[in-house]
């Protein structure tokens, strides 16, 4: 899938992906000019250099007429974090189009209120998530075990839950890390530290190369860290 021929992509909008060394993160405007209409995307890169755009939509559109956004929107730069622990996106809303701001044909009666910054809001890491709405599986590439314990950012409906189980790159399961032996996730849970029986040290199995496993029920994970 491709974008029209009359789309600019400008004002990058770059921040770093909060609390990591290898992700970064970019809010550009997407410019429209048969519609002379910016709307913020979201991109994703691993290494600054190569970026992927993992929804083929806006993260952020423009209003409804009348709203004072009904122009477009830009992204300013930075995450902020909230003191409820959620991330923050400042916005520049426009009343006017793109080519409204600088020809006076077409343009709109001012709004009594225009000139202010917004926020658009986020939970933690919660830009996607792996989702099941009622059941599913998944299972990682191998990876190398570097950490002490699996913490997970998930949420889950009424009645859901996630279980974790860890195998070898081979896919034979390790012994007391089973999906039946994992203590299920359950709830909104931004920061919890995964157990198997009550126990979460991992750091035994640590320079192995293993796989997660993960049973998903009307739930939604949003991030995992071995730390």
């Amino acid at each position: 899938m491709h974008d029209n021929p009359d789309t600019d992509i400008y004002t990058n909008a770059y921040t770093r992906w909060p609390g990591a060394a290898d992700a970064h993160l970019m809010f550009p405007a997407f410019y429209e000019r048969s519609a002379d209409l910016c709307e913020v995307h979201l991109l994703t890169s691993r290494n600054g250099l190569d970026w992927q755009r993992p929804l083929r939509k806006p993260v952020v559109g423009r209003g409804e007429p009348n709203s004072g956004w009904e122009g477009g929107v830009y992204a300013g730069c930075g995450l902020i974090t909230t003191p409820a622990g959620e991330w923050a996106l400042p916005l520049g809303p426009k009343w006017h189009t793109h080519n409204q701001g600088h020809f006076r044909e077409g343009r709109p009666a001012e709004p009594p209120n225009r000139g202010y910054t917004c926020l658009a809001v986020w939970r933690k890491d919660g830009f996607m998530s792996l989702e099941a709405p009622s059941e599913g599986k998944c299972t990682t590439i191998p990876f190398t075990m570097d950490g002490g314990s699996l913490i997970v950012n998930a949420w889950t409906q009424f009645g859901g839950e996630i279980h974790f189980e860890l195998a070898r790159a081979s896919g034979e399961t390790l012994a007391g890390y089973s999906f039946g032996e994992c203590d299920a996730v359950s709830g909104d849970a931004p920061d919890h530290t995964v157990t198997w029986g009550g126990k979460r040290d991992l750091s035994a199995l640590a320079g192995e190369e293993l796989r997660l496993r993960m049973r998903m029920s009307r739930a939604r994970l949003y991030a995992i860290q071995f730390a």
